[in-house]
């Protein structure tokens, strides 16, 4: 993913130094440290780390917003996140893939594709980008048979009080917590399933792990 990111960037003309993408494990401290990759000084004091819909794909996310907040600078760098809420008018994420997998006739007949993509600039941020696809095709073209990507959803979204606390336990101050005027729409078989959403952000403290 991160290989096509990158040829995607450079056949839009983009250089290296603007755009660029690369792979690590946030949920793993040993490999997020040791990589090579990403051990660099310039994996480090960022302004700014953006997760757009990917939350809900991390089993752990109070470590991986651990691991992301030790890699912004202190006092100043800012973690940001858009995901979906727990629930919305009895209608939430969980509600909603339970209500696709009724439709279908199936637990395992829904498609969910996903774009990740990790990418750093000249302007100090570190972005998580993230779409969704869910549909009865299984998007490898198995006519809605599950692939291995549909089961990577491992949290069927947040509550205001849990991100709060998410940040906090990774050292951050300021955290802010805002509901998305527009509902995510999901698109494919199951168009037009609407899902609230939020979107956070919090400071590294100065004196955060």
């Amino acid at each position: 993913m991160a290989a096509e990111y990158n040829r995607r960037a450079r056949a839009q003309g983009f250089s290296e130094e603007e755009m660029f993408a690369m792979q690590s494990n946030l949920l793993n401290r040993d490999e997020s440290a040791s990589n090579p990759v990403t051990k660099g000084e310039e994996w480090y004091n960022f302004d700014v780390a953006i997760v757009c819909l990917g939350f809900h794909h991390l089993e752990d996310p109070e470590l991986a917003v651990e691991q992301l907040v030790q890699r912004l600078r202190p006092g100043t760098g800012s973690l940001v996140v858009l995901d979906f809420l727990d629930a919305h008018e009895g209608m939430g994420f969980n509600e909603v893939i339970e209500d696709m997998k009724k439709e279908s006739g199936s637990s395992g007949d829904q498609g969910h594709e996903h774009g990740h993509g990790h990418s750093h600039n000249h302007k100090r941020s570190h972005e998580h980008g993230h779409q969704h696809n869910h549909g009865q095709d299984g998007g490898d073209g198995t006519n809605g048979k599950s692939d291995p990507v549909a089961q990577t959803v491992a949290l069927h979204g947040f509550s205001i009080d849990r991100i709060q606390e998410i940040y906090r336990k990774a050292g951050c101050k300021d955290v802010e917590v805002a509901l998305v005027d527009d509902p995510i729409q999901f698109e494919g078989q199951f168009g037009g399933r609407k899902i609230k959403a939020f979107i956070s952000r919090g400071y590294r403290a100065p004196s955060s792990i």
